[in-house]
């Protein structure tokens, strides 16, 4: 639609912005940065995820839970936001095969049935008590970082639904 005209449309409309979602407020300190970004974005795309399926706990949640998490009350903050669209991580259906049609869950409903669903703050006070325990035995970044990732896939159904 844009043709020869689309890279001075993408220069004039978007900027880039270093952040990290897995902090509140994206990452971004500037105060007087946030509260412009939040006065003109219209659109908001998060795609940030780790796929890897032995990462490490703490990673897994601050990325793909609080990520998302982080993302959305950024997002009720953009006076002018016509559309948040998040691509999701593997597994956020289940298991199921072949088609599935797109359909909304209400707060406390999950894909299993189980009710309650996931405590994001239990889960995050779990990953920093495990991560103090290590660092006060004296763990090597090595012994800490495996027993992250084991902690990750003993919890895989925390993370991916």
């Amino acid at each position: 639609m844009w043709g020869e005209n689309f890279s001075s449309l993408i220069a004039e409309k978007v900027t880039v912005v270093a952040g990290d979602i897995s902090f509140s407020d994206l990452g971004v300190h500037d105060s007087n940065l946030r509260e412009q970004m939040c006065g003109k974005i219209d659109a908001i795309i998060n795609l940030a995820a780790t796929t890897k399926f032995d990462e490490r706990y703490d990673v897994s949640l601050g990325i793909n839970t609080l990520g998302a998490k982080h993302v959305v009350e950024f997002a009720k903050k953009c006076s002018h936001l016509q559309v948040l669209v998040h691509v999701s991580t593997a597994y956020v259906c289940g298991e199921m095969g072949g088609l599935i049609d797109e359909t909304h869950y209400k707060v406390g409903e999950t894909l299993n049935g189980v009710s309650g669903g996931l405590n994001i703050e239990a889960e995050v006070n779990l990953a920093h008590a495990k991560l103090k325990d290590l660092t006060t035995m004296g763990s090597t970044q090595k012994e800490i970082t495996i027993a992250m990732k084991d902690m990750g896939i003993s919890r895989p159904t925390l993370i991916c639904q």
